[in-house]
């Protein structure tokens, strides 16, 4: 068979023959030292076999300690420096399985297949039946189902428990109802033009660096310089612009402000040295309108992950309709919304990522007290895919005062039709100085 294992599946799989118990026992009887290519990938996967044989364990951490010492002097400097790229590097155990899986039967069949031909001109058709049931039946037989009520709680509470909320959003009585964003979620916010979307956005991707999270804002409507402009009025409580003087809420109260701008360096310089002392990162990539597609945006994760080892912990896409549509939903903004929506939860299961985007409501919603599901800009379906959705809802009374409700529109994990009251100061880049959570 012609067809090799690519690098990174053969690194795979001797990484989780090294480390993984359940994987080495499964391929034990599977793998053939031969299908990996260098030679000291074949001595490396020969001694974990061999190990394991003896000690019943896989050798993970001892590495260094017991395949060192197999192998000659001069060859060592190139086992280490293998080694520490196969422990360094993410392996998905997943793909890495379902791979050599299809590698080995594969093989299975080429050899069945030729030895057929062979029982066919031999009229043994019965060899044939035992031959192709034996493969169908000889996989590799990996899952990871497991029975809950025989799991070890001390992995649930270490492991899975821990880290579910990625960020607060920042607004206190909006946290009481909601807990904050998740890791593997998707949430959907929506309000109708110049409400204050990116405004929201901005904010919480401010409030999640001071709790060290590292976040990817991606802007489809705004221009990069305008949505770092902002950042630095959080980071520096400042104005886009000299002010005279301001009426801004503080707290729950009016107060007359002269406030600094963005053209003190000098200051801005320091909130961000003083933002940046938290630990976390701020990617920003500017996309214009219909340009970015999936593949892009999962490209732009993993370079990330490549930088800083991790993907980011929160995914900010400003806004959903500013993605690019697949070629067949082009013409049906309902459908097309939908599948971006769908894309973007995948994306934050399987990365463990806390992604939060937003949508416009349609132009009737404007003006409406409260914006719900049917008012979105596109299909229903998009509250039907998303974790959380919230609306952005704001009278012409509410908008002379600098007010606005959020509505909880919909949420897998906590209550709903729940509406927090917001006091805003926009001048300064702040969405929210005050809340009230309306009875």
């Amino acid at each position: 068979m012609n067809e090799e294992l690519s690098n990174d599946v053969q690194d795979g799989i001797l990484f989780f023959m090294l480390t993984d118990l359940e994987f080495l026992s499964i391929c034990k009887s599977k793998v053939d030292y031969k299908i990996f290519k260098s030679p000291i990938q074949q001595k490396i996967c020969s001694i974990s076999l061999s190990f394991f044989d003896e000690y019943g364990v896989a050798i993970s951490d001892k590495a260094d300690e017991i395949i060192l010492p197999k192998f000659q002097e001069n060859e060592q400097i190139l086992v280490i420096t293998y080694l520490t790229k196969l422990f360094s590097t993410d392996h998905i155990k997943e793909y890495i399985f379902d791979k050599l899986d299809l590698f080995i039967s594969k093989r299975e069949w080429e050899i069945a297949l030729i030895q057929s031909v062979e029982d066919l001109d031999n009229n043994a058709v019965d060899k044939i039946e035992d031959r192709v049931r034996k493969i169908l039946s000889n996989k590799l037989s990996y899952n990871n189902i497991k029975n809950v009520l025989d799991e070890d709680l001390k992995d649930f509470y270490t492991h899975k428990h821990e880290g579910e909320i990625c960020t607060p959003t920042g607004i206190k009585d909006l946290d009481s109802i909601i807990g904050g964003l998740k890791y593997k979620e998707l949430t959907v916010v929506v309000a109708p033009l110049n409400v204050g979307k990116s405004f929201f956005l901005i904010f919480i991707g401010s409030k999640a660096l001071l709790y060290s999270k590292d976040i990817l804002y991606i802007t489809t409507e705004m221009s990069e310089q305008q949505v770092k402009g902002r950042f630095f009025q959080r980071f520096a409580g400042v104005t886009d612009k000299p002010q005279e003087e301001l009426n801004i809420w503080s707290g729950k109260e009016r107060i007359k402000f002269k406030p600094d701008h963005l053209g003190n360096a000098i200051r801005v310089k320091k909130a961000i040295k003083t933002m940046n002392s938290f630990g976390g990162s701020l990617f920003l990539k500017e996309y214009p309108d219909k340009l970015l597609t999936i593949p892009k945006l999962e490209e732009l994760l993993n370079n990330i992950q490549l930088e800083k080892g991790k993907y980011p912990d929160l995914l900010i896409i400003d806004g959903l309709q500013g993605l690019k549509y697949n070629d067949n939903k082009r013409g049906d903004d309902w459908k097309a919304l939908e599948e971006l929506s769908h894309h973007l939860r995948r994306i934050a299961m399987e990365k463990n990522i806390a992604v939060v985007t937003s949508t416009h409501s349609q132009r009737s919603a404007i003006g409406n007290k409260i914006i719900q599901a049917k008012d979105i800009r596109g299909s229903v379906d998009i509250m039907n895919v998303c974790d959380l959705g919230l609306s952005l809802n704001q009278t012409s009374e509410e908008y002379l005062l600098d007010q606005m409700r959020i509505f909880v529109m919909r949420s897998r994990s906590s209550k709903k039709w729940s509406q927090v009251r917001i006091y805003t100061n926009f001048n300064m880049g702040h969405f929210c100085v005050y809340s009230e959570l309306m009875e």
